[in-house]
């Protein structure tokens, strides 16, 4: 019996290490922005450079403090969109920074309730002043190589799974 082919990239990139850090992705204006906590339903492409995510489109963008992404750059045929993928049954809460316009912040939760990674900003505010950098530092939007890879809807199931 052949295996599922999204079985079999998430068995594949499973096995790539985890890349902790900042990534982001656009929200469809029409799409509701993500409130309180939800479980991943599905791989969801992000990218490491926020002018890739944002691909110039009306809508939120979503700031991802990731713990468990993997990053796809070395595989992939354009490495300049800094591709990572967030995989499925992961948890995410929604962090409610000031001063962020248009901004929606997600934080991705380890239910053994592990510390935060190293490679996340040490408080809010020190993670509101980030965010503004890299928005500010952002070139003219990229387009993907597949328009709207980047852009669309967060798919979660609202709530936490039972241990």
């Amino acid at each position: 019996m052949t295996e599922n082919p999204i079985s079999q990239f998430l068995d594949a990139v499973g096995k790539l290490p985890p890349t902790p850090g900042l990534v982001f992705r656009g929200l469809a204006d029409s799409e509701p922005a993500p409130t309180g906590v939800g479980v991943l339903a599905a791989p969801v492409p992000a990218s490491a450079d926020p002018a890739v995510a944002d691909e110039g489109a009306d809508g939120p963008l979503l700031v991802l403090l990731t713990r468990t992404a993997r990053d796809l750059t070395v595989f992939s045929a354009s490495p300049d969109e800094r591709e990572v993928v967030l995989l499925p049954g992961t948890i995410w809460s929604r962090v409610l920074l000031a001063d962020l316009p248009d901004v929606v912040v997600l934080e991705e939760i380890d239910p053994a309730g592990a510390p935060a990674p190293s490679a996340w900003p040490r408080s809010r505010e020190e993670l509101t002043e980030q965010v503004r950098q890299l928005l500010a530092a952002r070139s003219a939007p990229v387009r993907a190589t597949e328009p709207g890879k980047y852009r669309g809807p967060w798919p979660t199931v609202p709530g936490v799974p039972a241990a």
